[in-house]
């Protein structure tokens, strides 16, 4: 807090009541910066602001109908002379529709505990980490990336239907890991990329990759937990196989 001082940083914390609120409950998020999103109180959203008192005032958390907005319209009104950071908390045990659209961004999301009936991030160079501590419900993922070091963790805890992944030149690393309660098709679309897929061995997997100078991979399974296919020239793909123990 004293660095943030010395910074002319302040730290500010906004919180709306939510329970009222039929859901699906839309939540809407556009932040620059650092950008932290976790599991918090039931029936309550926090959002809190480690920043200087000019952006704070123009970062807003609204709440319109069913509809929250955390953060700017448009994020290129500010001259961004600093790092932000935001840490959002959304409610348990109420069912969202999430959209995230960060600009330049360094973020660490953890849906543990979250239900999500469509969840969508837009952003970016980035470098992030989508996680899961605990069971999540989520039932359909898109995530459209630039440039980008992407972590995707615990992905069985999620068990989504389907994962969308567009991105540019990235280096992605996907673990298959966790309580998976369903079937799952990941599609990847991407070019010039490090795709690196961790699966335990007890996971019964499908893998394909198509396109230009990436080669034709085929690890095929005659029921598949887990449909994981790659679109896009010139990727290099590897799946590393490891046993739980």
């Amino acid at each position: 807090m004293i660095a943030l001082l010395m910074l002319g940083m302040i730290d500010t914390t906004e919180v709306l009541e939510v329970k009222n609120v039929t859901p699906p409950l839309h939540v809407e998020i556009a932040l620059v910066g650092r950008i932290n999103i976790k599991k918090g109180t039931p029936g309550k959203i926090e959002f809190h602001k480690y920043c200087s008192e000019h952006i704070a005032e123009k970062v807003k958390l609204t709440l319109k109908a069913d509809r929250v907005y955390i953060g700017l319209k448009d994020v290129k009104l500010i001259d961004w002379h600093e790092t932000p950071e935001f840490d959002v908390y959304l409610p348990p045990n109420m069912a969202m529709e999430v959209e995230l659209n960060f600009g330049a961004a360094r973020f660490d999301i953890d849906l543990g505990e979250l239900t999500i009936t469509r969840f969508e991030l837009n952003t970016g160079a980035i470098k992030g980490r989508l996680s899961c501590t605990g069971r999540a419900s989520v039932e359909a993922m898109e995530l459209n990336v630039g440039a980008a070091k992407l972590t995707i963790e615990d992905l069985g805890n999620i068990s989504p239907k389907l994962l969308d992944i567009n991105c540019g030149v990235s280096n992605l690393t996907l673990s298959l890991n966790g309580d998976w309660s369903d079937t799952c098709d990941i599609h990847i679309a991407t070019a010039l990329s490090k795709i690196t897929v961790k699966a335990p061995t007890e996971l019964d997997i499908q893998l394909t990759t198509e396109g230009f100078l990436t080669g034709d991979t085929q690890i095929v399974h005659p029921t598949p937990q887990v449909r994981i296919k790659v679109e896009g020239a010139l990727n290099r793909v590897r799946l590393q196989r490891y046993r739980n123990i």
